[in-house]
């Protein structure tokens, strides 16, 4: 009888061993995946957004002032602004000189400030013959003004201006070259 007594308190210590080890696992795991269940939870109500095929225009009363087409993008919710990829801008004018059309590598829109800010290669053509190239460009829809302070081309039939920093009314069809100008016109290539 003495050595069933003594079997059953090593049973029990056996049994009561492996019931503690199987709890402490167990809480151990719930403690690791609840971290990760929160992390991906973090992720997940993350303010990004990432989209393909972006299209952002802006209206007034008597239609368009702008399309803004992208390949994709990521929408900040905290700073209200989508950062885009391979940009085609078009800018309306009146109907008779038509849009100014833009493209760039890289962008972003400022929602709140309905600014769009390009770079990458940016060139701009016009209907009627005009351009310009800039590695970086701001188009202000409050101003209807486009403008850098890198380097610039601009381009049409009878001219070439080159410089550093531009402002470019849409609305007035005028431009302003800040510095280090050099310009080169072609007489006789002016359409009449």
């Amino acid at each position: 009888m003495l050595k069933f007594t003594y079997f059953r308190r090593i049973l029990g210590s056996v049994i009561l061993v492996a019931a503690v080890a199987t709890l402490v696992f167990i809480v151990r795991y719930f403690i690791d995946n609840a971290g990760e269940g929160k992390k991906s939870l973090s992720r997940s109500l993350s303010p990004d957004i990432s989209m393909k095929t972006i299209h952002f225009t802006e209206s007034h009363q008597n239609g368009k002032k702008w399309e803004l087409f992208a390949q994709s993008g990521v929408y900040d919710k905290s700073k209200e602004k989508t950062s885009l990829e391979v940009i085609r801008f078009i800018v309306e004018r009146d109907p008779k000189n038509g849009p100014v059309t833009v493209t760039a590598k890289h962008g972003a829109y400022l929602h709140s400030a309905k600014t769009v800010q390009l770079s990458g290669n940016v060139l701009a053509k016009t209907d009627d013959g005009m351009a310009f190239e800039t590695p970086r460009l701001n188009y202000d829809s409050a101003r209807q003004m486009f403008s850098t302070k890198a380097r610039i081309k601009l381009t049409d039939a009878a001219l070439t201006v080159e410089g550093v920093g531009m402002d470019l009314w849409v609305d007035r069809q005028q431009s302003i070259v800040r510095k280090q100008v050099e310009a080169t016109v072609y007489p006789g290539k002016r359409k009449k």
